[in-house]
């Protein structure tokens, strides 16, 4: 699962890039998309690194007049991660009601047991 900064960084990412494969951006510009304050640059340059090495990116950085651009392409986990979350959450309120279900079931049953003997 990606914490909430990596997730914000996510879908800053897939809202530059749209449609297409990949986008060059300037770091602050991204920064900015995320809500990030400029004086946590270094953990957001560590955040990027991690969803990397995760498989959610692609990014390539370059030097230029602007300060630090780069080059992100959202990878097919980053752009499914929408529709994973979704499973997972009807996943997980198909279980609690399962298992409500289930509760109120074994209550009723052990009550008309106790009534019969």
């Amino acid at each position: 699962m990606l914490t909430r900064r990596e997730l914000a960084l996510v879908k800053a990412v897939l809202a530059l890039c749209g449609e297409r494969d990949s986008c060059l951006t300037d770091e602050k510009t991204l920064l900015a998309l995320t809500g990030t304050k400029p004086n946590d640059a270094p953990s957001f340059g560590r955040m990027i690194d991690g969803l990397e090495a995760e498989g959610y990116l692609d990014v390539i950085r370059c030097e230029g007049e602007n300060g630090k651009m780069l080059c992100l392409t959202p990878k097919v986990k980053a752009r499914c991660y929408g529709s994973e979350r979704r499973k997972l959450l009807s996943s997980l309120i198909f279980k609690i009601a399962l298992a409500a279900l289930g509760s109120v079931a074994a209550f009723v049953f052990t009550r008309l047991l106790y009534r019969f003997f």
